[in-house]
């Protein structure tokens, strides 16, 4: 199947993202699933397509890439980017490991905006830290 993210084509496998995700799941294979057969293609507005590929990356290999062309703000950038996309598409692994890195990497310019992320995601580990 075909993902557009933000006007960027990235091919995935169905069958792949429904077993690593509930959400992915019960999109393609549940009884209610809305799916138009005709199509195979699905939009994705709200995931710069870097952060898509990473977080697919993830989802088929169960790690992350390296991010050595990346300064630490932008590494921590992504980081929070992929912890919301592991809350939305409901891959606990992933959301734990970047909840992990975002506690690693807490500083005094970032502690309120992390602390407003982890609110707003249920993030008690990075809440308490």
């Amino acid at each position: 199947m075909t993902f557009k993210a933000q006007g960027e084509i990235v091919s995935a496998h169905k069958i792949l993202l429904a077993m690593r995700s509930a959400v992915f799941d019960a999109k393609f294979y549940r009884p209610m699933a809305t799916r138009d057969k005709e199509s195979q293609d699905i939009t994705i507005d709200d995931m710069q397509p870097a952060i898509f590929k990473v977080f697919l990356h993830f989802i088929y290999t169960d790690s992350l890439p390296y991010m050595v062309d990346l300064d630490d703000d932008d590494k921590r950038e992504m980081v929070k980017h992929l912890l919301v996309a592991a809350d939305k598409y409901a891959i606990e692994r992933m959301k734990v490991i970047h909840e992990g890195m975002l506690c690693l990497s807490l500083d005094v310019e970032t502690v309120a905006t992390i602390l407003a992320l982890a609110k707003q995601l249920h993030c008690s580990n990075l809440k308490d830290a």
